[in-house]
């Protein structure tokens, strides 16, 4: 069943007309702020990996060089091909 009441009942009065389009637009508000906190929920999930991310890159660009060679190093497969 929708929660939000899209058409009003055929026989109806001025007054119930008016009364049905308050209640219509009360909860159009309701969904509005329900969609509202989902998206700044969602936002806030967003900024935290975002973060999480920003601070694994730092981690990684502040590595120490232990000047220690890299297999490729001692066995010779630099990439470069023999001449």
């Amino acid at each position: 069943m929708n929660p939000i009441p899209t058409a009003a009942p055929a026989s109806t009065s001025a007054a119930e007309l008016v009364t049905f389009a308050r209640v219509r637009c009360i909860e159009w508000k309701k969904a509005g702020a329900m969609t509202s906190s989902i998206l700044e929920g969602s936002l806030a999930g967003a900024q935290d990996t975002l973060a999480q991310l920003d601070a694994g890159r730092a981690r990684q660009s502040a590595a120490v060089d232990l000047a220690i060679p890299t297999f490729r190093d001692i066995a010779g497969r630099g990439g470069a091909s023999p001449g």
